[in-house]
């Protein structure tokens, strides 16, 4: 009777210590509320930082574009000085960019500070030094003989200038970077703060888990080994189900992206998260020519993980149509065949993706590009002519178009053949293109006719410049098969403005004005 009193104690003593919560674990508890207080505090005081430090750069940004603006004047007043020692620009033009650089150094900033007041000392001696000579240069343009003179009274002065004006980039560079490596510095000190307490935390948080694990799981050891088996039969076929009805969605939605002309990377993305969603979420990684595509898996893992397999895209003979589809995650798992067929069936679905782009890129490039010159076709000139005409409405931008017809081409036809003829097309071509600008549109309409686009123009004067560039681009010679052609260019230019109502109409004004330059009359539209 005593015995069984006291084994009943005992069984009663041992629930309550099991029910209550050990002091141990109560002081870990204590230990992890105090890490989250200290972590909470550092990252209030990292956003305080972070507040002033947005609310300082703020304040200078200001100065930073004043200073940036101030060069780009100063640079530009230097090369109409050197237009000007050169002859192809007055001395207004030049006293026009003094003024723009004086009211640029009059801005002030956000702080008070002007331009002029936040440049070094070296750049304003430079300034006043090549004030004082341009204060002398004579009036219009310099004839052969005053160029020189004034090119030996300008040059030491101008030079200097120059080097302060570009050392206001530096400057500012340098003083970005040291602000920004000043920044970084306290942010890494205080990401270390922060990663101690997050670490000592979650490491307190895990054993105060574990310790309540290891007292809760002797609640629940039993498992009914049929019933388990039974549910893992069934999760087997589900996932089964399952895999083969994403494939299937996942196909689908590549071949929709496919037909209604998606970009690359989404496509291949649908097929890397094809692959994963259909072998339960793994980890793949699809590597196409330059393009790497993770699928959200992979993305959601962290770096470093080994590579477990790999499928071979397409058969290797191009290498922009092949690639490799990677299997990633730690090393020692094991590749189930169900994974294997999935990938093998996404690899060729990705091949077919590369196939059908590149088919849809030539199309597109045919349809666009003269098959001789590889220049601009007709259509695709109207387009560019028709956008830059909006652009114009909106921003007051000065387009310009060249309409260029190659003089005795015929004859180099008629006597010499139409593959030398041809020969000499691609030639212009090529010289065409040298002598426009990297945004100027270069188009063939056919037969010797050629057009150039010219956008972005800062006055009507650039567009006689590029005439006169085209024109001597073909003063030499074209060697063709073992001959020298010889072929000249009528151009004629026009300025689009506001009578001309779309595209073609300011194409037929530029074919209209090289037909005056040509002294015949124009063809009827």
């Amino acid at each position: 009777m005593t015995s069984a009193r006291n084994a009943s104690a005992s069984g009663a003593t041992a629930a309550d210590e099991r029910l209550r919560p050990r002091w141990g674990q109560l002081l870990l508890a204590a230990l992890v509320i105090g890490l989250i207080t200290g972590l909470a505090i550092t990252g209030a005081r990292q956003a305080a930082t972070v507040q002033a430090r947005t609310a300082a750069l703020a304040g200078s940004e200001a100065t930073r574009t004043n200073i940036v603006y101030t060069m780009r004047e100063s640079l530009a007043l230097s090369i109409v000085v050197e237009q000007y020692l050169a002859g192809e620009a007055p001395r207004r033009d030049v006293q026009i960019d003094r003024a723009l650089l004086g009211q640029r150094l009059g801005v002030l900033g956000a702080d008070g500070v002007s331009a002029g007041d936040a440049a070094p000392a070296s750049y304003r001696d430079a300034l006043f030094a090549l004030d004082g000579r341009l204060a002398a240069i004579p009036s219009g343009t310099l004839n052969a003989a005053e160029q020189q003179m004034w090119s030996d009274a300008l040059d030491p002065v101008l030079s200097t200038f120059v080097r302060e004006s570009r050392r206001l980039g530096d400057l500012e560079s340098v003083t970005f970077r040291t602000e920004a490596r000043a920044a970084a510095e306290q942010q890494v000190s205080t990401a270390v703060r922060e990663s101690v307490l997050l670490v000592s935390a979650l490491l307190a948080a895990l054993a105060l888990a574990v310790w309540v694990f290891l007292d809760v799981r002797r609640y629940f050891r039993r498992v009914d080994a049929a019933i388990t088996e039974e549910r893992s039969g069934l999760d087997l076929a589900r996932a089964a189900l399952e895999r083969s009805t994403v494939f299937e969605r996942g196909q689908a939605r590549v071949l929709e992206r496919m037909a209604t002309g998606a970009p690359l990377h989404e496509q291949l993305y649908s097929v890397a998260e094809l692959a994963s969603r259909a072998s339960g979420d793994l980890p793949f990684r699809l590597m196409v020519a330059d393009r790497i595509v993770l699928s959200e898996s992979a993305q959601l893992r962290a770096p470093g993980d080994a590579l477990l397999e790999s499928w071979p895209v397409g058969d290797g003979s191009n290498p922009a149509e092949s690639g490799v589809l990677e299997l990633v995650g730690t090393t020692g798992d094991d590749v189930a065949p169900e994974v294997d067929a999935v990938a093998r069936q996404c690899c060729d679905l990705a091949a077919l993706v590369l196939e059908h782009d590149r088919s849809a890129a030539l199309l597109e490039y045919q349809a666009n590009h003269d098959a001789l010159t590889g220049l601009v076709n007709r259509g695709l000139l109207l387009d560019r002519i028709g956008e830059a005409m909006r652009r114009r409405e909106r921003s007051g931008e000065i387009v310009g178009i060249l309409f260029c017809d190659l003089d005795r081409f015929k004859e180099v036809n008629d006597s010499l053949g139409h593959d030398v003829g041809d020969d000499v097309l691609v030639e212009v071509a090529g010289r065409f293109r040298q002598a426009v600008r990297l945004h100027d549109t270069v188009a063939r309409l056919g037969g010797d006719e050629f057009v150039v686009l010219a956008t972005w123009m800062n006055d009507e004067s650039e567009l006689r410049l590029l005439g006169d560039r085209l024109q001597e681009s073909l003063v030499q010679p074209i060697s063709v098969q073992g001959k020298e052609v010889t072929v000249d260019v009528t151009i004629g230019q026009v300025v689009v403005d506001d009578l001309m109502l779309d595209a073609r109409t300011a194409l037929h004004a530029a074919d209209i004005a090289m037909y005056r330059g040509k002294g015949v009359p124009a063809p009827r539209a």
